[in-house]
């Protein structure tokens, strides 16, 4: 599993005034539709949706990385979006989040997705990368330095966590 192919700087972006977590899944799934990653949108925003009626994909510190396993994609990948102002997530601190980390995946790689997951949650646990993603000048520099160190990470190269920019 290589996470700097799947954490796609290019679909990175800033949303300012979103308003809603439909508004957010919305511009998610449009930026991944002009890709042409998607063909259609709204199976991914209804799997957004659906995930979030299960339980929040709010995980604290003001991170959420919501997710949907859909038909219409046939790679794993994942959004990075800085949002402004922070919105209510119903995360687990009741933090707002500012920092969106959506993953999207086919159902047939569900065991990869799973351990994608997992490294983008053990990476956004970390409190320095939280802040280099907040902090970068781009929300694309923000997608790599997230991509970067989750793979580092994920190589068992943790003293490389605290990396320099």
């Amino acid at each position: 599993m290589n996470l700097t192919d799947i954490v796609i700087p290019d679909l990175a972006f800033d949303a300012n005034d979103v308003g809603t977590q439909e508004n957010l899944f919305n511009l998610i799934a449009e930026r991944l539709l002009s890709a042409g990653i998607i063909k259609d949108y709204d199976p991914l925003v209804e799997g957004f949706r659906r995930r979030e009626e299960l339980c929040s994909t709010g995980v604290g510190h003001g991170v959420a990385l919501p997710h949907s396993a859909i038909d219409t994609i046939d790679r794993i990948v994942v959004v990075v979006v800085r949002v402004n102002p922070a919105l209510d997530w119903h995360s687990r601190d009741n933090e707002p989040v500012n920092l969106v980390v959506a993953l999207v995946s086919p159902p047939s790689m569900y065991s990869v997705y799973l351990q994608v997951l997992a490294a983008l949650a053990r990476t956004l646990h970390i409190e320095s990368v939280r802040n280099l993603a907040r902090h970068a000048p781009t929300a694309e520099e923000a997608a790599k330095i997230i991509a970067r160190i989750a793979q580092q990470y994920e190589e068992g190269k943790e003293g490389l966590i605290e990396p320099v920019c």
